[in-house]
């Protein structure tokens, strides 16, 4: 349940130019919480993944009324800063 989700989110951002405009990702989402709805029923989400998941939806949903299109993985990787390299201690 958890990959299906996972790999829809990640398509924009795969690689290659990607168009909202013709996106589907919204919809697959929205499908896949009524096919697994049954399996949260006593389940508890914390807060912050209730949050995070809005403002996902909620910027996919955004692009997709923009029609946007981008190379949204090149566009994500530019902003990514490497972690530096750790620094051996003597000792």
């Amino acid at each position: 349940m958890l990959r299906e989700h996972a790999e829809a989110l990640a398509e924009p951002w795969s690689g290659g130019v990607y168009s909202f405009a013709r996106s589907t990702v919204h919809d697959r989402l929205i499908a896949l919480e009524v096919k697994h709805w049954g399996r949260f029923a006593g389940f508890t989400v914390p807060a912050q993944i209730v949050f995070l998941n809005r403002v996902v939806g909620g910027m996919y949903g955004n692009l997709r009324r923009l029609r946007a299109t981008a190379d949204w993985g090149a566009l994500l990787r530019a902003q990514i800063t490497p972690a530096p390299a750790p620094v051996a201690l003597a000792g």
